[in-house]
């Protein structure tokens, strides 16, 4: 199953787990949030399926580590982002070293958190959709700086604090190649990453990406959810959906 770090697109209102700016060593991180309804909601869960997997992604960091701190990077009728602050390329997310070591300790105190809680993470796919601007919370990266993310600062990190959790690229929504090789032909990178996360644009380049990279873990993380209709064309647009990843190499298909 797939949980969110933080606000998602529908949650009630917009947080993360550290909403005090500048707090790089994390001393105000917290999930008191978290505990009111997610967290026993799971714990529910758990009692049909005491083994369940969990695996989780932030759509968006702490607003103070981004370039326009706004949880969103493009205005929209559900948010108040003025047009002259949208992230139209480039990162969101600010580069420096202060902000990018702070993230990855966020993450790792993320998944030892919800250890105390009794509930194992047992993946991060470290940005939901990375390649999305639109106006609900998210966070745009490019290639490049999640290869050096990974390989400098979350990796490195949850490697010191003896977590287990796996580390996954994703959730990807982006089906370039060039894209992919920037982090997958990294040695550095790839000594941290268990697998490969896509999201819908995942169909189009599932296949080369099994072939080109074998070894990778595949995993589909969002479902394509149609109208909402129920309608008979769309579970048949489905079941080819299912049918094109599994057969492409995921393990894993996700009701997101």
């Amino acid at each position: 199953c797939r949980m969110p770090i933080g606000a998602n697109d529908y949650a009630r209102d917009w947080y993360s787990l550290d909403d005090s700016a500048g707090d790089f060593s994390m001393k105000y991180f917290n999930i008191n949030r978290d505990r009111k309804t997610l967290i026993p909601y799971i714990h529910d869960a758990m009692k049909y399926q005491p083994a369940l997997k969990v695996w989780a992604s932030p759509w968006s960091p702490p607003v103070w580590m981004k370039t326009n701190k706004h949880y969103a990077n493009a205005p929209g009728d559900h948010n108040d982002l003025k047009p002259e602050n949208a992230v139209l390329s480039g990162n969101q997310f600010i580069q420096d070293y202060k902000y990018l070591l702070a993230y990855a300790l966020y993450l790792a105190k993320f998944v030892k958190s919800y250890q105390a809680e009794g509930i194992n993470i047992y993946a991060v796919h470290f940005q939901n959709e990375p390649f999305t601007r639109n106006q609900w919370p998210n966070c745009s990266w490019t290639p490049k700086a999640m290869r050096d993310f990974i390989s400098n600062y979350l990796g490195p990190t949850f490697q010191k604090e003896k977590l287990i959790t796996e580390l996954w690229l994703g959730t990807w929504n982006n089906d370039v190649m060039a894209n992919f090789d920037t982090v997958l032909s990294s040695p550095g990178a790839m000594k941290y990453i268990a697998g490969v996360g896509l999201q819908w644009e995942g169909k189009n380049i599932i296949k080369e990406l099994h072939k080109k990279y074998p070894a990778v873990k595949l995993m589909q993380t969002e479902s394509e959810c149609g109208n909402g209709d129920f309608a008979w064309k769309d579970a048949e647009y489905l079941f080819d959906l299912m049918r094109t990843y599994i057969d492409g190499g995921v393990s894993v298909y996700t009701f997101w």
